[in-house]
């Protein structure tokens, strides 16, 4: 069953709501099997995020807290200057894609300029 399917189906176990950035990208990386995020390393953003957005994005909002408004994680990414769950999910997103394809956010032309303030607020090094 492919990524998409598996979340929109709740088709696997969910580990336990991270608290940091870091922690976030570990439990994304972990709800991924290898060959799917081999396959997502190898797509455009734009395709990346159109497959993402409604399967792991919206499991980011319901279960981490975005929509609720609570928890660290949440707290962390509001302190970055994140208000809306939407654009916290997006945000993890678009780091895990530069994890997943090897590039800098702060250099790659596919990624949505909006999110370049945040990546530079950003105290570690998540790239």
């Amino acid at each position: 069953m492919a990524i998409r399917e598996r979340f929109l189906a709740g088709d696997f176990e969910p580990p336990p709501v991270p608290k940091t950035i870091p922690e976030a990208l570990e439990v994304m990386t972990e709800l991924v099997v290898p060959h799917e995020r081999s396959f997502l390393g190898e797509t455009t953003y734009q395709d990346f995020i159109g497959m993402s957005h409604h399967a792991m994005g919206r499991h980011m909002r319901n279960q981490w807290g975005f929509w609720a408004g609570e928890g660290e994680l949440y707290e962390r990414l509001c302190a970055l200057g994140l208000s809306h769950a939407d654009d916290m999910s997006g945000f993890l997103l678009c780091i895990w894609w530069c994890r997943l394809t090897g590039n800098d956010p702060l250099v790659c032309e596919e990624l949505p300029v909006y999110y370049y303030p945040f990546f530079e607020a950003l105290d570690e090094n998540l790239f």
